[in-house]
C-alpha cells in the first residue's frame, strides 16, 4: 500500500508583500517576477529564480476560467511553487515542464528571458461534483505572454499545501484582509475560550471560539486527518475549515456544525458536527479530498467518519 504526506495548510488571507520581501537574499539571490494575459482572458504571473547564475523555475501562478467535467465553470487562482532552490531549471531560456503532484495537474512549454516570455500552458485539478463525486476540472490548453515586473505589487497570497520532498503547491489566493479579519477586531475585547483534543484517528484538533452578540464566534479551527483513496493510496494531512468562509461562523450555544460550502477550490469536502460548551465538546467529522491519478484521472481519499473530543485549555481549565 503505498503512502504519501499532504499538509493542507489554507490560509486564504496572507499578505501580498510575502514573495516580493523574499525577492533579494544573501548570496547574491534574485527573483525575477513576469506577468502577462493568456489567451482565455486570464494572467499568468511567473517568478524565475536566478542564483550563482543559474536560472530555475520559482513559482507559476495563473487567474483565470476554469472547466469541470460536469459541466461546472467558474474563476480561480491556483498555481504552484518551489521554494529556495528547489525549482526545475530553466536551460537556454526554454521552459517545458509537465509535472502531476495529485492535488494539481500542470504542463507548461514556451521561453522565457531577462525581459519576457510565451507559451502555452494547461492546469488540471481535481473537484468535487455535487453529490461528492470526484472529477477533473482544467484551465486551459491557454497561450501566455509575460513581461518583466518589479514584483512590488504581485497580487496574490497563497495558500500553500506542502508536500512530501519539500515541494508545494499554492492553491488558492486572496488579498490582505477580509471580512473575517473586521469581524473579530469588533470583538477584540471579548475572552478567547481555547480547546485542544484529538480526533478517533489520534490526530490533533484545536478550535477558539469568543461570544458574539448572535451566538459563540468560531475564531479558528485546525485539525488533523488520515484518508484512504479509491486505488490503495493513503494520505495524511491537516486543514483550517475555516479558510473556506468569507466571515466569523457563529454558532449556536452549545454547537459545533461545520460543513463545506461548494464549489470550492481546493476541492476538500468536510463535515464536522457536535456539542461544544463552555468547558467540553464531542462529535464526528468526515473529511473528502478528490485527487488526480497517474493517468490524470480523478478519484477520491477519504477519511470515514470519525469522531472528535475537546477540552477547554484556558483559564484554568
Amino acid at each position: 500500500m503505498r503512502r504519501a504526506l499532504l499538509t493542507a495548510i489554507v490560509a486564504l488571507v496572507v499578505s501580498a508583500s510575502v514573495l516580493p520581501a523574499a525577492a533579494e537574499s544573501a548570496g547574491g539571490t534574485r527573483v525575477r517576477y513576469y506577468e502577462g494575459p493568456t489567451s482565455d482572458g486570464g494572467r499568468l504571473s511567473i517568478g524565475v529564480r536566478v542564483s550563482d547564475g543559474v536560472a530555475r523555475l520559482d513559482h507559476l501562478l495563473i487567474d483565470g476560467p476554469y472547466r469541470c467535467a460536469d459541466g461546472t465553470e467558474g474563476q480561480i487562482g491556483t498555481g504552484v511553487g518551489w521554494g529556495g532552490n528547489g525549482g526545475p531549471v530553466i536551460t537556454d531560456q526554454r521552459l517545458e515542464l509537465s509535472e502531476n503532484w495529485q492535488v494539481i495537474a500542470f504542463m507548461v512549454s514556451g521561453r522565457i528571458g531577462p525581459h519576457r516570455g510565451s507559451g502555452t500552458v494547461t492546469f488540471l485539478l481535481p473537484g468535487l461534483t455535487a453529490d461528492e463525486q470526484a472529477q477533473v476540472c482544467t484551465m486551459g490548453e491557454t497561450t501566455w505572454t509575460v513581461e518583466r515586473t518589479a514584483g512590488e505589487d504581485f497580487p496574490f497570497g497563497p495558500a500553500v499545501v506542502q508536500r512530501a520532498g519539500g515541494r508545494s503547491i499554492t492553491s488558492g489566493f486572496g488579498s490582505t484582509g477580509s471580512a473575517a479579519t473586521t469581524a473579530l477586531a469588533r470583538a477584540e475585547d471579548r475572552s478567547i475560550r481555547h480547546y485542544h483534543g484529538r480526533t478517533s484517528q489520534g490526530l490533533p484538533m484545536a478550535a477558539r471560539t469568543r461570544r458574539a452578540d448572535a451566538g459563540i464566534a468560531l475564531l479558528g479551527l485546525s485539525l488533523g486527518f488520515e484518508l484512504a483513496c479509491d486505488d490503495g493510496t493513503e494520505f495524511g494531512g491537516g486543514s483550517r475549515p475555516l479558510a473556506y468562509f468569507e466571515a466569523t461562523v457563529v454558532l449556536p450555544p452549545g454547537r459545533l456544525d461545520l460543513d463545506a460550502p461548494p464549489g470550492l477550490f481546493p476541492a476538500e469536502s468536510f463535515h464536522i458536527h457536535g456539542e461544544l460548551d463552555a468547558h467540553f465538546g464531542s462529535g464526528t467529522l468526515t473529511m473528502i479530498w478528490p485527487i488526480i491519478t497517474e493517468d490524470l484521472q480523478a478519484q477520491l481519499c477519504k477519511s470515514g467518519e470519525q469522531t472528535w473530543e475537546l477540552w477547554r485549555t484556558d483559564a484554568g481549565y
